[in-house]
């Protein structure tokens, strides 16, 4: 690159700060430092995010297939309630067939 090159680049820069409201990190190397050590732990945070976000959509999943087993289990056991039901009423039928013979 020339030097014409790089100072172009960095007039585009500045305006981009500029307009951004951040020219005052031109004046300072220390404080521009400072900032761009911060947009690199914005970014780390955001990734940080990414990540938690993928685990709580896991967590979701397992959560919804969790309460769909126990609603089936639940339904399960409702159907054997009504079974025993039944069968308890066959036995007492029996009994009293029994006891009428």
């Amino acid at each position: 690159y020339s030097c014409a090159h790089f100072l172009k680049q960095m007039r585009g820069i500045k305006d981009l700060l500029e307009k951004a409201g951040l020219g005052y990190l031109l004046d300072s190397p220390v404080a521009f430092q400072k900032f761009l050590e911060e947009v690199e732990a914005l970014r780390k945070a955001a990734a940080e995010l990414e990540k938690v976000k993928a685990q709580l959509a896991d967590v979701q999943w397992r959560w919804e297939k969790a309460v769909k087993d126990l609603q089936s289990i639940g339904g399960d056991a409702e159907e054997m309630r009504r079974k025993l039901a039944a069968y308890e009423a066959l036995g007492s039928i029996e009994d009293l067939q029994a006891a009428l013979r």
